[in-house]
């Protein structure tokens, strides 16, 4: 049974384009659109996408923001969710080439809907991985897969791919200085 404190990944998508990736993320998860509470966008490029023009891309008509890291922006959304502030938050991200969206949930939902999310998110540490791993109560050694780059949304989408296909339980995606875990479920 989850934990009031969980925030779960619901659904992890990537594509060329973002308004795709958000596409994909919102459909696989099974959820309307309309459902979604918040939208936050991390451009980890120079470009000029933001997240008020991917939301009327895509339909979605939810407050949303844009800030200056995906992996800032991921962790902003799971402390939305742990905080009670929502309870469906998309999470979209780009590089120069590539683009990712995750649906992130609170408990209530995923047992509202009975949704079978694929990841729990450990957002209470952003400072350092060996901070991320300490808070969790682990040890690099429990981390099965670690992938590091410069967009935490499309690494973090990565990463739910491999945890699921490897059958794997703990991953950690890193972004700079800063870090994220999350276990499969």
């Amino acid at each position: 049974m989850p934990a009031i404190s969980d925030a779960f990944i619901i659904s992890a998508c990537s594509a060329a384009d973002p308004a795709e990736a958000i596409r994909q993320a919102i459909k696989e998860s099974g959820i309307n659109p309309m459902r979604v509470q918040d939208f936050i966008f991390g451009a980890d490029y120079s470009g000029v996408l933001n997240a008020a023009e991917l939301g009327r891309e895509v339909l979605i008509n939810c407050p949303h923001v844009t800030v200056s890291s995906s992996l800032r922006a991921l962790v902003f959304a799971a402390h939305t969710i742990l905080c009670e502030g929502a309870d469906l938050v998309l999470v979209g991200g780009r590089d120069n080439r590539e683009s990712a969206a995750l649906l992130l949930a609170s408990p209530a939902v995923v047992g509202i809907y009975n949704l079978m999310p694929l990841a729990r998110i450990d957002a209470h540490s952003l400072v350092s991985m060996e901070h991320a791993i300490q808070k969790a109560g682990r040890t690099d050694q429990d981390i099965d897969i670690k992938l590091e780059g410069t967009c935490g949304v499309l690494l973090m989408a990565q990463l739910v791919d491999q945890l699921q296909e490897h059958q794997v339980g703990l991953g950690l995606v890193r972004v700079g200085a800063g870090a994220i875990l999350i276990e499969r479920v």
